[in-house]
């Protein structure tokens, strides 16, 4: 392992921010004031407020009762200029109090980060927000653009974009987190290479975490035959070294296109019931039960596309899926390692010389390990495959992996973690009661392998593992009774 001690605690300190979806280090000016929204005309003035540059750093803004926003034609709270060099992103935290925004409506073919907020580095939470957007890029209900902390949020906002939708962000980045979130309202993409989800478009190195989706996800629509080369997922569409825990989707994921019209190519299409197409993702504890379909390539019950660094672990599918010519009850194609999954869905290929498979349609390399599959006689547990390794042996099953610590830490007491299969080192981060991060200290070096260990955690307090300089983890905790 890499000595990473010699670096400096302000960097552990920054990427401890970015991962918790706090900014890093505020100071509380003097004359910081909390704020309280209880009008359409206050929630107006906070978006002017952030978009003309203040950030709300350090301050909590809590909704005091529902608000309509019928009849406006929303400007988003937290925007970037035309360029990109000038973010004004909501830094504060938004406490919606469990009360609801209605009437949201947004109207605009060349917006982009397009929601409630436009774009979150800070904390939103206990909110419901129901209406409708169309835009151009990074769409969601709750934010266009999020690498801060969404927490307890629920979405019914129907959103049509051309790239980049999900039903609480377009777009997730950055460590940002996403969690105990729901999605009601339904999803669609309009043009080529993008990404829809019921909860984030695209996780690029964030974490969704114990969320659901019952809204539709479809790519294309009934004006455009142009969506192709696009990953739609029930959760996340795009996954790049993200995770997703404990996902639910109960909401159809479809596509339809078949041939892109100026070029009159086949097109290819990555639909998945929890994620369309993974990069160096992780998936566990996820369910679908939706049904999936693509008339073209790479329909899967749990995923459309993973490859080589992807690990599905616990996962299972009970929906229908069909797809052109490769369709799998769990992955459609796959270079990943798949563990100890299941699928009871009817599986189906459309193509004469498709692939389908009970579990996976095509397995290229990776591995399948104790996967099951039902509802399927006709099928065998994959379709195809290459170098791929199929283990069945039950000493081989590996163990469940441990669940994620909740955002933001509500606890308090002894908590035991343990250590994911890397080597790295333990950080600790310390928040205010406003979720802004105070203090980070390192609890020293562990390795692949090692025994668990047991650390105390003060009430605030919230465990990492740092496993490179560009990396860190939430460390996975098993609970117990606080003494």
């Amino acid at each position: 392992m890499k000595n990473i001690f010699g670096r400096k605690l302000t960097a552990f300190a920054a990427a401890a921010a970015v991962s918790a979806g706090a900014a890093v280090m505020p100071a509380l000016s003097a004359s910081a004031e909390d704020a309280e929204i209880t009008t359409a005309a206050e929630l107006v003035s906070l978006a002017a407020a952030v978009n003309g540059g203040d950030s709300y750093e350090g301050r909590t803004v809590k909704l005091a009762n529902d608000i309509d926003l019928s009849g406006t034609e929303w400007t988003p709270i937290g925007s970037q200029d035309s360029d990109g060099f000038k973010i004004n992103a909501f830094a504060g935290t938004f406490d919606g109090g469990g009360h609801s925004i209605k009437g949201l409506h947004i109207s605009s073919s060349s917006g982009k980060e397009q929601g409630l907020f436009g774009i979150v580095s800070g904390t939103v939470k206990n909110l419901t927000v129901e209406g409708e957007i169309t835009a151009s890029s990074a769409a969601g209900g709750i934010a266009g653009w999020s690498y801060g902390s969404i927490i307890n949020c629920t979405s019914n906002v129907d959103i049509t974009a051309r790239r980049e939708a999900g039903g609480i962000a377009g777009t997730l980045s950055s460590g940002g987190y996403i969690e105990a979130c729901e999605n009601k309202g339904d999803i669609t993409i309009t043009n080529k290479e993008t990404y829809a989800g019921g909860i984030a478009g695209q996780n690029n190195r964030g974490f969704v975490l114990n969320c659901k989706n019952s809204g539709k996800i479809e790519n294309g629509s009934a004006e455009t035959q142009d969506a192709f080369r696009n990953k739609i997922g029930g959760i996340v569409g795009y996954l790049n070294s993200g995770k997703i825990e404990n996902g639910d989707n109960s909401g159809d994921v479809v596509s339809y296109e078949t041939v892109a019209s100026y070029t009159a190519d086949t097109t290819h299409n990555y639909v998945g019931g929890i994620v369309g197409y993974s990069e160096g993702g992780t998936v566990i504890y996820s369910d679908n039960s939706g049904m999936v379909h693509n008339a073209v390539n790479y329909a899967g019950g749990v995923a459309g596309y993973l490859q080589s660094r992807d690990n599905v672990m616990y996962c299972s599918n009970s929906g229908a899926v069909t797809g052109g010519t490769y369709a799998g009850g769990i992955a459609a194609y796959s270079r990943a390692d798949i563990a100890v999954c299941e699928n009871t869905g009817k599986v189906t290929a459309s193509s004469e010389d498709g692939y389908a498979g009970g579990v996976a349609a095509y397995l290229s390399s990776g591995m399948i390990n104790n996967c099951t599959y039902t509802n399927n006689d006709n099928l065998e547990i994959v379709g195809g495959k290459e170098m791929g390794k199929i283990i069945t042996a039950e000493a081989e099953k590996p163990t469940a992996p441990p669940v994620s610590p909740t955002t933001p830490p509500d606890g308090g007491g002894t908590e035991k973690i343990s250590v994911y299969a890397e080597d790295g080192i333990i950080i600790v981060a310390t928040y205010d009661e406003n979720e802004a991060l105070s203090r980070v200290e390192i609890r020293g070096e562990v390795r692949a392998n090692e025994e668990v260990r047991e650390l105390d955690l003060e009430t605030g307090q919230k465990a990492f593992i740092w496993t490179s300089f560009e990396e860190m983890k939430p460390v996975s905790v098993i609970e117990k009774d606080a003494e």
